[in-house]
């Protein structure tokens, strides 16, 4: 008589190894370009003109070209950049998809609406500027069966990270001797508290032994310090004393050195969140499967 004998068999949890530096750089830059469009784009309606008369590049023009430079690296990646096309293959299922044709369309409205600024252009870069935030979230979320990834919190994450990113182009992108409007300005400090609150929420929120093994590295002191405290609070402190400065005599002296180092700073801690997310915490969960033997 044959006996059959079972046995479970598990595969260890191991690193991903399809996501490298060209997804990081994408994946900071889409978002830091869209977000840099919504900000010129919604800005007008809440402070003004700002940060339209002030800035030193424009943002339809500022936000094409960093969006430009995230697709480029990432076609760079795959080393065969000619067959970017497939990317639009699959656009009922699959979040990369969605992402490069928003992406594309983004990019479109965005240099039509620099030299046409007519309202339904600028809100169509909108929105496509809004979708290509949310795919890149969504995209990483959807990746199977990365434990850090397959997170609710990462859609959210995503694109306040992306915010923050793009908070801080525009601070260095604002001419040092202009006034700030204190509405931009208050933009900014609540972006970046939410950033940092869904930081913390994303790293200790989570019981899962799996969990806490692919964030390891990144709830040790040093990453915190980096990304916690040298990229948020740093820059939220500076942002407060901008904010509360604003319409005082001493506001011109204090915004030209506040405007580089916060803005600066914010786009560091965007790009470590990336980072961190993607290529520390990039494990595969492990597998347990059945496996058969004599």
């Amino acid at each position: 008589m044959d006996v059959e004998l079972s046995f479970l068999k598990i595969l260890q949890s191991s690193r991903q190894r399809t996501w490298k530096w060209p997804a990081v750089v994408n994946l900071t830059l889409g978002g830091a370009g869209a977000g840099v469009y919504l900000f010129g784009a919604l800005f007008p309606v809440f402070g003004g003109k700002w940060p339209v008369e002030v800035q030193i590049i424009p943002f339809q023009l500022l936000a094409a070209i960093i969006v430009c430079s995230g697709f480029f690296f990432l076609s760079m990646e795959a080393g065969r950049p000619a067959r970017a096309y497939r990317l639009f293959s699959n656009m009922g299922s699959s979040w990369m998809s969605i992402e490069s044709f928003a992406g594309v369309n983004f990019i479109i409205f965005a240099l039509i609406s620099y030299f046409y600024p007519l309202k339904w252009i600028t809100a169509a870069g909108g929105t496509a500027a809004l979708i290509l935030l949310l795919s890149q979230g969504f995209m990483v979320f959807g990746a199977v069966a990365v434990s850090a990834w397959n997170e609710r919190l990462i859609p959210i994450l995503f694109v306040t990270s992306g915010m923050i990113a793009a908070n801080g182009l525009v601070l260095i992108n604002t001419h040092a001797d202009s006034a700030t409007a204190k509405i931009p300005t208050l933009f900014f400090i609540v972006f970046s508290f939410c950033n940092l609150l869904l930081w913390g929420f994303y790293l200790f929120g989570q019981c899962r032994e799996e969990f806490r093994k692919s964030v390891d590295f990144l709830r040790r002191p040093f990453a915190l310090l980096l990304i916690g405290g040298l990229g948020h609070i740093v820059p939220l402190c500076f942002m407060l004393l901008l904010f509360l400065s604003i319409g005082s005599d001493r506001f011109a002296l204090l915004s030209q050195g506040l405007y580089l180092i916060s803005g600066g700073l914010l786009f560091f801690g965007s790009v470590c969140q990336k980072i961190g997310i993607i290529l520390a915490a990039g494990y595969y969960r492990p597998i347990v499967f059945q496996a058969d033997t004599d």
